[in-house]
């Protein structure tokens, strides 16, 4: 696999008053296997950046990094100005960073309700639990009627929306969702993530397959191929672009 040139890179332009991440010439590994090259982006506070490319490009380990699953070989990352590159992932999530994975890895023996407490497991967090729920059964109403009942029993879309709100749980600032775009424009999950003003306030990074649903909300899309990333300006960001050229 060829390795990224920094000919091919764009860098976003970084303000560190207004950027929640920054992610600067990242490079991982998985044991001997190089799989992301020079990987830079930010991601704004109050904005939605997304990642794109194909199957095996690196999307999934790019945020896998950010969120600690994945070891950075080296690069930095940056949260609040903040340098986090060395911390475990367990300390990423006290960091308020939340992913919510592929396969959205439920407890399938466990309960709607006990699932969602998991995103509440950090002491610090313990204290919000019941506040918490409230807030995710106010933002999918169906895990409510569902609470009690076991999650391996969920349907797809319900089964994400639970694990969506696990993650929200946690009371992230930078809520990382894999795929979660790949849903119907009119899922609900979905439709309550762009529209529900509490959930704007965070930064938010998704991995997403396509690119056309994407350019309708992103602030930013992060093209990966080979596992080396260009930036593209999204249509909202050439709209604003134009706006302001306007006499």
């Amino acid at each position: 696999m060829p390795s990224a040139s920094p000919d091919n890179l764009v860098s976003l332009p970084i303000e560190s008053g207004n950027d929640l991440l920054v992610v600067e010439n990242l490079d991982v590994r998985y044991g001997a296997v190089q799989v992301l090259w020079n990987i830079s982006l930010s991601v704004a506070e109050h904005k939605v950046t997304c990642i794109i490319g194909s199957n095996g490009a690196g999307k999934t380990s790019t945020l896998n990094a950010i969120a600690g699953v994945l070891r950075a070989k080296s690069g930095r990352i940056l949260l609040g100005g903040k340098d986090i590159t060395a911390l475990p992932a367990y300390e990423r999530v006290n960091c308020q960073i939340s992913l919510v994975p592929e396969g959205r890895q439920l407890w399938p023996g466990m309960s709607v309700e006990d699932n969602l407490l998991m995103g509440c497991y950090p002491r610090t967090l313990r204290a919000h639990a019941h506040a918490n729920l409230t807030r995710i059964y106010d933002l999918f109403p169906r895990l409510k009627e569902r609470r009690r009942q076991m999650a391996g029993t969920l349907s797809g879309g319900e089964q994400q929306m639970c694990a969506i709100g696990r993650g929200l749980m946690s009371e992230p600032k930078l809520l990382m969702l894999v795929r979660a775009l790949a849903w119907p424009r009119s899922h609900p999950s979905r439709r309550s993530l762009r529209t529900d003003p509490q959930h704007r306030q965070a930064g938010r990074h998704h991995s997403a397959g396509r690119p056309e649903r994407e350019l309708h909300f992103a602030g930013f899309l992060l093209w990966v191929r080979d596992g080396s990333g260009t930036h593209h300006p999204s249509r909202l960001q050439r709209d604003a672009r134009q706006q302001s050229a306007r006499p």
